[in-house]
């Protein structure tokens, strides 16, 4: 699920702090790292459908809340670069929770350099010491110098000291060379990400990133062997090595957020909730206007069920449907700004901006909302069934989907953001200012997690 551009005002406290981009670096991650959130109020469920086990999108997520802006909607995509490909991974979508979209930990071998930042600056890793939290976030006292390692059982750039909690290796596997990433994936040993004007990938090992599109969006899911992302207007579709963007569909409402299945695209609109199959036929209208006359959030899909958030304002509902759009009912009235909606077999969670921000479930077949985690401004999700992952205070934190205690995989991290998992690593990006004054976007692996 994607997140919001640091150029967009959101109601969401974190995302007000990166106003402070014209600052010095540290005064920026300090101000990063003590921002709160807008205090809000939860509410009660209503009963939901049972029996929605077999999540299939649950590894692909992020912050939610990438609203089309007015420049995205109506662009029509550019011819995409011709990139080189790797070999796509075994894992088919729709499978279950703990598989679908992440590659099943099929990493090539080798790995490389990191690549240049935004507008040719900050592309020498050395300058990543911005810090969050007052932790420092030094390559050149980590070693990411393109140097191989065999560190935490992985194979890539060197570990970064003192990141990664016991056994753990924390790695830079390069940085994004364009723009605010908004979404990312991880499949067939590659992750994939969307920023405003293009899709990149590059190899869970590290490397230089290749250009998948030349056209952006706010959100994206990955097959083995397609990219699907949201445009604006539509929903496209490009071969993982690169190409030309085809349409699926097109004339749609401020297209924001979309996930996949086996057989079938779902994606959110502001005045609808619409399904289109991956070769372009079959649209469906699975829940429209007057029920859906608002702004949706997130979306995610298991194998009998779309889940999706409606917001009319700062509260919202969290709803679902059947595949076919049968069965509309809320399950969560009244929730405070959800986001980052994320599935397993159990049940489905999201992140609300409820002060100081904190993580809920509802188990499939339950009526009564689970408080799982209170966090300081948790920021992404992700689970594999086992274990919830989450960003909150400058770290990777992890803890047992029935909510225990939690324990840092990754810390001293500057602002991260997004998050995606495979059969072995988290996936994440940073963000700090360098010294020329660039936004600079980090891609991160902390493994084994």
């Amino acid at each position: 699920m994607p997140r919001r551009p640091l150029s967009d005002t959101p109601v969401v406290a974190r995302a007000r702090c990166l106003a402070l981009l014209a600052i010095p670096v540290l005064a920026l991650a300090t101000g990063l790292a003590g921002c709160g959130s807008d205090e809000g109020h939860g509410g009660g469920a209503e009963a939901g459908a049972a029996g929605d086990a077999g999540a299939t999108d649950a590894a692909k997520t992020g912050e939610a809340g990438a609203d089309a802006t007015a420049s995205e909607a109506g662009a029509a995509p550019e011819a995409g670069s011709d990139a080189g490909s790797d070999a796509a991974g075994s894992d088919g979508a729709g499978t279950d929770a703990s598989s679908a979209d992440t590659g099943g930990g099929h990493d090539a071998a080798g790995g490389g350099d990191a690549s240049s930042g935004d507008d040719g600056a900050a592309a020498d890793a050395a300058v990543l010491d911005a810090t969050a939290d007052g932790a420092t976030h030094d390559a050149s006292e980590a070693g990411t110098d393109g140097g191989s390692t065999t560190d935490g059982g992985t194979v890539g750039p060197a570990c970064i000291a003192d990141a990664g909690a016991g056994g753990v290796c924390v790695q830079q596997l390069a940085t994004a060379p364009s723009g605010e990433p908004l979404a990312m994936a991880v499949h067939g040993g590659s992750v994939f990400w969307i920023t405003s004007t293009s899709v990149e990938r590059v190899p869970v090992t590290g490397g230089t990133p290749s250009t998948v599109a030349t056209t952006g969006g706010t959100d994206l899911a990955v097959d083995d062997t397609n990219v699907y992302f949201a445009q604006g207007t539509g929903v496209y579709t490009v071969p993982v090595g690169g190409g030309t963007p085809t349409p699926l569909i097109d004339g749609q409402i401020a297209l924001s957020h979309l996930a996949i299945d086996a057989t079938s695209v779902y994606f959110t609109s502001s005045t609808s909730i619409g399904k289109i199959g991956k070769n372009g036929t079959g649209y469906t209208v699975l829940a429209g206007s007057p029920a859906i006359a608002a702004t949706t959030e997130a979306i995610a899909v298991n194998a009998s069920a779309v889940f999706f958030t409606v917001c009319p304002g700062d509260e919202c509902d969290v709803d679902r449907c059947a595949l076919d759009g049968s069965g509309l009912a809320t399950l969560a009235p009244k929730q405070f700004e959800p986001f980052a909606l994320t599935l397993d077999a159990t049940g489905v969670y999201w992140i609300d901006n409820t002060a100081p921000g904190g993580i809920t479930k509802l188990p499939f077949g339950a009526t009564q909302l689970v408080p799982v985690a209170s966090a300081a401004n948790p920021s992404a999700l992700a689970s594999d069934g086992t274990t919830l992952y989450f960003e909150s205070g400058g770290a990777i934190q992890r803890m047992p989907v029935g909510g225990a205690v939690v324990s840092p995989l990754a810390t001293g991290q500057p602002s991260p953001r997004l998050l995606a998992i495979d059969a072995t690593a988290a996936y994440w990006f940073d963000f700090f200012i360098d010294a020329q004054n660039d936004e600079v976007f980090p891609l991160m692996k902390a493994s084994p997690r």
